[in-house]
């Protein structure tokens, strides 16, 4: 597996241990509850800074342009069998149903 350089600077999500909820008389912890309430700044801003280090990894792999206008491109038109021509000779094949 390929260690990204410099290391990834991923956001810490809080831990709340008074989070939980209780259920048929049983109680369950949950510290991350607070990540459920998606309008709420707190969350949006963990998510905007986990989506800045995704999208430095994924923005990072070679071909991923290509790759992308390929997709599209199946997705507007009939999908065929296959896609050829990768950048470096791939064949993918794309399969997609109602589900």
């Amino acid at each position: 597996m390929h260690t990204p350089n410099p290391p990834l600077n991923l956001p810490l999500a809080r831990r709340d241990a008074d989070q939980g909820y209780t259920l048929h008389g049983r109680y369950f912890a949950d510290p991350y509850l607070w990540l459920e309430r998606l309008n709420d700044a707190e969350t949006e801003a963990w998510v905007a800074v986990q989506e800045a280090a995704t999208h430095a990894v994924l923005d990072a792999v070679p071909g991923r342009a290509w790759l992308r206008t390929v997709v599209t491109r199946a997705m507007i038109q009939a999908p065929p069998a296959s896609l050829r021509n990768g950048p470096h000779g791939q064949t993918f094949v794309w399969q997609a149903d109602a589900l």
